[in-house]
């Protein structure tokens, strides 16, 4: 899968040397931004709460539904400097709950 492609490059690479990563964006040697827009993950890993400066994620056209972000919940609600968040495309139902436990989020 893509996501599991780019984890194996995350622990080999430094992502934020020299912005070789497209859709990455760092600032201090920190990840900030990821956009994945229409990547097919068909997961997205635990491992992302692990980015704890993300600014900006964009999930859309990603075909992520309402169970993997569920799944995800206690990952996604560790990102506590998420500040843009963008989903569109993937069939949501509802607005996924741990958007509400973000208190810097402020473009959805």
């Amino acid at each position: 899968s893509a996501w599991g492609s780019m984890l194996t490059h995350l622990n080999g690479t430094d992502p934020c040397d020299r912005s070789l990563w497209e859709g990455v964006r760092c600032h201090d040697g920190n990840i900030v931004a990821l956009d994945m827009n229409h990547f097919r993950f068909g997961t997205v890993p635990a491992a992302i709460g692990d980015l704890r400066e993300l600014r900006e994620l964009d999930l859309s056209y990603t075909q992520l539904t309402d169970g993997d972000f569920f799944m995800l919940e206690s990952s996604f609600s560790k990102l506590r400097k998420l500040e843009v968040f963008h989903a569109a495309g993937n069939g949501l139902k509802r607005v996924p709950k741990f958007l509400s436990l973000l208190d810097n989020l402020l473009v959805l």
